[in-house]
């Protein structure tokens, strides 16, 4: 394993979470988590303690901080705010967020009138302007999950890749968890989003992806003078 990734994890466990049987690689889907012995279940679970109000996370001096310490201990807001710097925002985590809104500022007029008239996109993100504080917002809206009625970030469950066909992260009282895996050589993967289209998958994460559920997109293409 990766020596900064296990420092990591050992500080992850040292407050409560758990991180059993997991290693990074790269696979089909890109740098994800594969477990490291295939006979053994893996599983990763971040406790409550260390979930973040996504209202509470901000860029003091280019630096991911949280706001308000309140509930945390110092040791909490110490992991928190290493692991965003050196393993998410702070590692390329914010360059996905950035180049999708690159691409949809560079978008055509006349697709961002059609996206925007369906709802596939919010009118901010064509006005969006390139600064820190507009991507530290979407990178969040990529990575927040309901906890209690609650916008939250749970650090490291994040490394694992989408799959439409996989099983939903789990929501228990005491934390976030990935589902019960059987044990396998397979890279580990959860499903973000039970009901969201190719399309709307898209317009909250960023990518596209085989989805269950799909839903058509209205367009009107002119050639020559005929409509289709």
């Amino acid at each position: 394993m990766n020596t900064d990734l296990q420092d990591l994890l050992g500080r992850f466990t040292d407050l409560g979470g758990v991180a059993e049987n997991i290693c990074q690689r790269v696979g089909e889907h890109g740098r994800g988590v594969f477990p490291v012995d295939s006979s053994r279940r893996a599983k990763i679970m971040t406790p409550k303690n260390l979930l973040v109000d996504a209202a509470n996370l901000c860029l003091d001096d280019q630096k991911v901080a949280i706001k308000d310490h309140s509930g945390y201990t110092a040791e909490e807001i110490a992991f928190l705010e290493m692991y965003y710097n050196d393993y998410s925002w702070g590692n390329d985590g914010n360059s996905d967020s950035a180049s999708f809104l690159r691409f949809v500022v560079s978008l055509p007029e006349s697709i961002k009138k059609q996206l925007l008239a369906n709802g596939f996109v919010d009118a901010s993100l064509l006005n969006h302007c390139e600064d820190s504080n507009s991507l530290l917002k979407r990178f969040i809206s990529e990575r927040c999950v309901n906890f209690k009625g609650q916008s939250v970030l749970a650090p490291v469950w994040e490394f694992v890749n989408h799959s439409s066909f996989a099983p939903p992260l789990r929501i228990a009282p005491y934390g976030v968890e990935t589902p019960p895996i059987e044990p396998g050589s397979e890279e580990i993967l959860i499903k973000y989003s039970g009901k969201k289209s190719p399309m709307s998958m898209w317009k909250k994460y960023g990518f596209a992806c085989e989805c269950i559920v799909a839903y058509s997109v209205p367009f009107d293409i002119a050639i020559g003078k005929q409509a289709l």
